[in-house]
């Protein structure tokens, strides 16, 4: 990376000697190239996908780029910049920025390369042209930051790549053309561009004194004296006339343009005016009257031509308007932007008089200095008359530009005046012409209201006649009322089978409602009878305290009995409710059979009226057909009879039909409303009912689970007397029991054995029991050849561990399910004596015939059939071991344990030798229907 930094200032400081002639101001300055080249937008980044639009905007950016070229290419004073490398300002940058851009993308994009081939006769040239605008790229970036770093900026931002890729592409395109190898290092030295000769050098190349003198006369010949003042003077008192002409124009312009805000509605309201009286003759000219009226059609056709007339004089005015406020528009328009140019030149003239301040001050040193005969600081010298001379070509150059930009604001100013004067006249005119129609309008306005009023006169007369007959005929007829009546009587006659439909139902709503009358009161009776007993549960049993899982027990049937007791009167409530609903509903039902009665008798009247309507209705009718024009009584006589008529219709519309109808919908609403509570009532009644069944039937359960807590504290208390121990015991659950895999308490341990049925018959869960001693210690063990232990050896040792294993194997079970479990005893030996050992039968334990469930193949399940094994009184052997071992537990278990009845299988020898083996094994069985 430094290697490359360091090639990257070779490329900048290669150009300092040539560079060393431009000034700061003209690095700054956009004026060496045009602005149109910033314009050129590449939207390609630069590392970029190849595609078809990306190479289409390559090679309009080169296009235009080329076509920029061949314009100066004859501009002898941009191409000597050029070759010198004094071009600045950001457009150029453009430049330099997009040629350089053009080289990179040649080498990756074979679409742009194939096309540069074709404009380019020698491809070598373009891209050694395209590097060598890359290298002055950065030159030109580096001045520009340190003199004027924002118009770097304004570049950067432009669309396109950004300036910041300029540095990769130049090493790269320097790579390809052999300038660099590939870690950056410089192989060959850059072409310098060919510096014109500067004519500054040969002065140098005089003697101090013909320099010093040349030196004066230029500083003699800077154009900062009167002429240059004067020009600048006579700029900025022109722009100072203009000042007050151009605020007087925009004032009169504002004057005018409130005028035309209030002018221009007017034109516009009159063509709607006028739309709007053709509109309405024309609706008149199409009165056909069947009623002679003298001169009204004429006068109406008369008015529609001078109306016609009168919208193609407003229409014209609207369209004037139109084009004199759009010219005004564009008058104002040109005022306003007069107004900015007219500030923009005061302030460059201003400025340009500060800058031939500063001149004539640089004069006046630089003449001092040479007075004094420099030699010392002649070199200096140069450049500071250089650069005076410089700035005072330009200061001359922009006072003509302001003087030219004055004479030609003044001539705008001019030609504004006249163009607001003629705007002017036109629209006084207009506002003349606009009154004359306003009231040619207003006249014809009048005349059309009158001749309006005139039709709707005549409309009048003719359409109360008509109207008259027309409700005369629009009457129903008579035939159609005696029809509707008939049909209002059978319709009744239908309700009535509603009616009996509603009775019907209410029948049976007191039916389910006599079903509940009374059960609340016996259901809250049986809820205090709950309490009563769970209260007595509570005391315990036997002067036992109930234990706290037991009695949290209670409290929650407890509160169950509470609830139902509260259901119980919340129901009793509802009956009462209920009652007095079905007995408003009975209100309703006898008062729509009294309306309907009473509506059958008005029936039978409305037939004889019909009768004398009927009469009347023909004889009105025929004075209708001879009343001519004069209509004024006879409007009053039938005006009453078509009342009378109307009043009679209603009536047979069987409006109380309705009526009736929703006094029964109200009905069967109410019923359909009331019957689901009550079986609501009904079935929360039942839901109580059931619940409180439950609550009494686990009440029940929970005093046999305080009868066998009992039970356990009694066998507890035993136990403690007679071992005198502390003993507490902890008896298995069921779940647990069908839950676990091991069963562990402080006197005996469970494992549960993997096959369901050990012995044939017996299907369910086995657990292998694992008796310890008194000091805990896991397994019953006998010595060699032992098949008993003493009595009170196995009391002390082992009557504890029986007592408790049994009473927690078996009290936290139902004694349903105690008997249904079974204890199995399986005696072992280990191969020691096989062949050698014999024995005897002791005396205490004489167990000569030994019943047990045989083996079946294989050793590992057992027959469900016993059989019997005999054992030799005398020498016996090391096989009848495990019969005798497993016989001399199944006594002490029943001995210290009236609960079991264990079973014996037949046992083994194993064939190792291991005195863990010398035991017998107790196998506890549960049946799968009690677990489950």
């Amino acid at each position: 990376m430094f290697t490359t930094f360091r090639y990257l200032m070779v490329a900048v400081l290669s150009f300092v000697s040539v560079f060393a002639i431009a000034q700061a101001n003209e690095v700054c300055h956009d004026n060496d190239c045009s602005p149109s080249l910033q314009a050129i937008a590449l939207n390609a980044p630069e590392n970029g996908s190849i595609t078809p639009q990306r190479t289409e905007d390559f090679k309009n950016a080169y296009l235009k780029v080329k076509q920029y070229l061949n314009s100066v290419a004859s501009d002898s004073d941009w191409q000597r910049k050029y070759a010198n490398s004094e071009l600045g300002g950001r457009s150029c940058l453009r430049l330099y920025q997009l040629e350089s851009y053009f080289g990179d993308e040649y080498d990756k994009n074979p679409d742009f390369r194939a096309f540069i081939q074709e404009q380019e006769p020698d491809v070598k040239a373009f891209k050694e042209r395209c590097f060598e605008s890359s290298r002055r790229a950065l030159n030109l970036i580096r001045r520009m930051e340190s003199h004027c770093p924002e118009e770097k900026d304004r570049t950067e931002n432009l669309e396109g790549t950004t300036l910041t890729a300029l540095p990769n592409t130049f090493m790269k395109l320097g790579k390809e053309l052999g300038y660099f190898d590939e870690e950056g290092n410089l192989l060959k030295p850059f072409t310098q561009p060919a510096a014109e000769p500067d004519p500054q050098e040969a002065i140098k190349q005089q003697s101090k004194r013909k320099q010093i003198q040349h030196l004066e006369e230029q500083v003699a010949q800077l154009p900062v004296g009167p002429e240059t003042q004067n020009k600048i003077d006579d700029a900025k008192s022109g722009l100072e006339k203009a000042k007050p002409r151009l605020g007087l124009l925009k004032g009169a312009l504002a004057l005018m343009g409130s005028r035309l805000g209030t002018f221009l509605p007017g034109p516009i309201g009159l063509v709607g005016k006028a739309k709007t009286l053709n509109d309405i003759l024309g609706v008149l000219s199409n009165f056909k009257p069947k009623l002679p009226f003298p001169g009204l059609l004429s006068k109406i056709g008369d008015l529609f031509q001078r109306g016609k007339k009168l919208g193609e004089k407003a229409r014209a005015l609207a369209d004037r308007s139109k084009k004199l406020k759009d010219r005004f528009d564009q008058v104002q328009d040109k005022a306003a932007k007069a107004q900015q140019k007219l500030q923009r030149q005061e302030d460059k003239a201003e400025t340009l008089e500060n800058q031939l301040a500063d001149l004539k001050q640089k004069k006046e040193e630089l003449t001092r200095k040479l007075e004094d005969k420099p030699r010392s600081i002649l070199e200096e010298l140069h450049d500071q008359v250089a650069k005076a001379k410089d700035e005072a070509g330009k200061l001359v150059e922009e006072a003509k530009k302001v003087n030219q930009k004055k004479d030609e604001l003044l001539d705008e100013i001019a030609e504004l005046e006249q163009q607001k004067k003629e705007i002017e006249d036109q629209l006084d005119a207009l506002e003349q012409e606009t009154e004359q129609v306003k009231q040619e309008t207003e006249q014809l306005e009048e005349e059309v209201q009158a001749a309006q009023q005139e039709v709707e006169q005549a409309k009048a007369k003719e359409a109360k006649l008509e109207n008259l007959q027309e409700q005369m005929e629009d009457l129903k007829p008579e035939d159609v009322l005696a029809q509707e009546l008939k049909l209002c009587r059978s319709d009744f006659e239908q309700m009535l089978a509603d009616l009996t439909g509603v009775e019907q139902t209410q029948g049976k709503l007191r039916t389910k409602l006599g079903k509940l009358l009374s059960k609340p009161g016996r259901l809250l009776d049986k809820a205090k009878d709950l309490k009563l007993f769970q209260n007595r549960l509570k005391l315990g049993k036997e002067g036992i305290p109930v234990a706290e899982k037991t009695l949290s027990k209670l409290e929650d049937l407890s509160q169950k009995a509470t609830l139902i007791g509260d259901i119980a009167q919340i129901l009793t409530g509802k009956e009462t409710r209920l009652q007095q609903r079905v007995n408003d509903i009975d209100g309703k039902i006898s008062n729509a059979r009294t309306f309907y009665d009473t509506r059958i008798k008005d029936l039978d009247q409305l037939q004889n009226d019909l009768l004398q309507l009927v009469a009347e209705k023909t004889g009105l009718n025929d004075k209708l057909d001879q009343a001519g024009s004069n209509i004024a009584g006879l409007e009053n006589q039938v005006n009453d009879f078509l009342n009378r008529y109307r009043l009679f219709d209603e009536e047979t519309d069987c409006l109380s039909l309705e009526e009736l109808r929703e006094k029964l919908r109200d009905i069967e609403q109410e019923q359909q409303t009331t019957e689901p509570e009550i079986d609501e009532a009904l079935e929360d009644l039942e839901a109580a009912e059931e619940e409180a069944e439950q609550v009494e039937e686990a009440t029940e359960a929970l005093e046999q689970e305080i009868e066998e807590e009992a039970e356990v504290k009694e066998e507890e208390k035993t136990l403690q007397e007679e071992y005198d121990t502390d003993t507490q015991l902890e008896p298995v659950t069921k779940e647990e029991w069908s839950e676990s895999f091991q069963v562990e308490r402080p006197y005996w341990d469970a494992v549960f054995h993997p096959d369901d049925e050990v012995v044939e018959g017996y299907k369910g869960r086995y657990f292998e029991v694992r008796l310890k001693d008194a000091d805990q210690a896991v397994k019953l063990l006998f010595g060699a050849g032992e098949y008993f232990l003493s009595r009170n050896d196995f009391r002390e040792r082992y009557g504890l561990t029986v007592g408790t294993f049994v009473s927690e194997a078996l009290l936290a079970l139902k004694k349903t399910d105690r008997e249904k479990i079974k204890v199995f005893i399986q005696g072992s030996a280990d191969i020691v004596g096989q062949a050698t050992f014999s024995g005897n039968l002791d005396e205490g334990y004489f167990y000569d015939a030994i019943t047990v469930l045989p083996q079946k193949p294989g050793g590992e399940q057992f027959l469900g059939t016993p059989e019997t094994r005999a054992t030799p009184a005398r020498n016996f052997r090391n096989e009848h071991l495990p019969n005798l071992r497993g016989r001399f537990l199944k006594e002490m278990i029943t001995v210290y344990s009236k609960k079991l009845e264990p079973i014996l299988l037949e046992g083994s020898v194993k064939a190792v030798k291991d005195e863990a083996d010398r035991n017998a094994v107790i196998y506890l069985f549960l049946p799968e229907e009690m677990l489950d």
